[in-house]
């Protein structure tokens, strides 16, 4: 590697990536396919099939992957593909805006998902 292609890192190199990626984060407004998409998953998920288990966990695991469950990609298998899109464009939609459901207005409707899919978990 020649010296003109080195990266300079002078006071930079001590700063995490992270950290100089939140730095730069700059929220929008998440777009009308991701809102109708997340509506539709919410929605499926307070049904009471295989899908609806596997969508609720999928929600659940942004809501609070360590309380709830993480999320087996593998279960993506066993949802009709327009859900698996659907998923697609909510995990669009979480990397891009850094926040949990409740920053959405969804609290009431995912303690709904909750009692139906993990009861045991309530207080």
């Amino acid at each position: 590697m020649t010296s003109d292609k080195k990266l300079k890192t002078r006071g930079l190199s001590t700063i995490p990536l992270e950290a100089i990626q939140a730095m730069s984060y700059k929220p929008y407004l998440p777009t009308n396919a991701q809102q109708q998409a997340l509506a539709r998953l919410i929605e499926a998920a307070k049904g009471d099939t295989g899908q609806s288990r596997c969508i609720a966990e999928f929600l659940l695991a942004w809501w609070n992957a360590d309380t709830y469950g993480g999320f087996d990609l593998t279960k993506l298998w066993a949802v009709d593909l327009s859900i698996c899109h659907d998923m697609q464009t909510v995990f669009s939609l979480i990397a891009e805006q850094h926040h949990y459901p409740d920053h959405f207005e969804l609290a009431d409707d995912f303690k709904e998902i909750i009692r139906q899919w993990r009861p045991e978990s309530l207080d």
